[in-house]
């Protein structure tokens, strides 16, 4: 046999160029749907996080009201800011009407409301002596 002739071996196992290219490319696909979703995790969790503080600001007001002459329970708004676990700052409006119409003299409804961003929370509750 001629040592400069190249043989050529059927049925060789392994996989071709273009195989190995479609399997990268799936790869890359699926790596970046698993990014994807863990960004969306995040927001979800920061999201999360805020409400959690507008609830609480909303419920603290409302809480506060609780401990009030109802004559020195007015219309008002503040601002609250907050530092956040990842070092981010919030800025919270909290705004509150009180309705003393609809329940009779010795009885008020609060409505407070949280803003941030383009998010809001707004919870009611009725406040007697």
């Amino acid at each position: 046999m001629d040592p400069n002739c190249v043989k050529v071996v059927k049925n060789e196992r392994g996989f071709t160029l273009g195989e190995v290219l479609v399997a990268m490319i799936i790869l890359a696909v699926a790596l970046l749907a698993l990014a994807k979703m863990q960004i969306r995790s995040l927001e979800a969790g920061d999201f999360s996080s805020r409400m959690s503080i507008a609830l609480a600001l909303a419920q603290d007001k409302i809480e506060e009201f609780q401990d009030t002459s109802l004559a020195d329970i007015v219309d008002g708004s503040d601002t609250v800011t907050v530092q956040g676990s990842t070092g981010g700052v919030t800025r919270f409006t909290r705004e509150w009407t009180v309705d003393s119409s609809t329940w009779g003299t010795n009885t008020r409804q609060v409505t407070v409301t949280v803003r941030w961003l383009n998010y809001d929370v707004t919870l009611n509750s009725i406040i007697s002596e």
